[in-house]
C-alpha cells in the first residue's frame, strides 16, 4: 500500500521530477534515511538474523515514510515540527535530571 502512494506522487509529478524532487537538497535527510533503513533493515534481518535490531529498522522506516506524506500536506513540516518540539519538552521535563 506504500508503494502504491508513492508511485502516485511519482506519476502525479512526473517521474524524473519526483526522481529530482526527491533527492533535493530539502528532501535528502529523508532520502538518505529511508534508504540506509531500508538496507539496514534487510542486512539485519538476512545477515546477522537480529529480531531487535530488525524491529529498530523496521520502525525508523515507517517514521521516514510518515515525515515523508506528512511534508506533503500544507504546512506539514511546521506541524511535524510543532508536535517534535512538544515531545521533546514532555520528554525533557519528564526525567529526573
Amino acid at each position: 500500500k506504500i508503494l502504491t502512494k508513492v508511485i502516485s506522487f511519482a506519476f502525479l509529478f512526473g517521474p524524473m521530477s519526483h526522481m529530482k524532487h526527491t533527492f533535493s537538497k530539502e528532501r535528502l535527510p529523508f532520502t538518505s534515511t529511508y534508504i540506509g533503513s531500508l538496507f539496514a533493515t534487510l542486512y539485519v534481518s538476512f545477515h546477522l538474523q537480529s529480531t531487535i535490531l530488525t524491529i529498530l529498522f523496521a520502525i525508523i522506516q515507517v517514521l521516514s515514510l510518515v515525515w515523508y506524506f506528512i511534508s506533503y500536506l500544507p504546512h506539514g513540516h511546521t506541524t511535524m515540527k510543532f508536535f517534535a518540539s512538544m515531545l521533546t519538552r514532555s520528554v525533557s521535563s519528564s526525567l529526573p535530571v
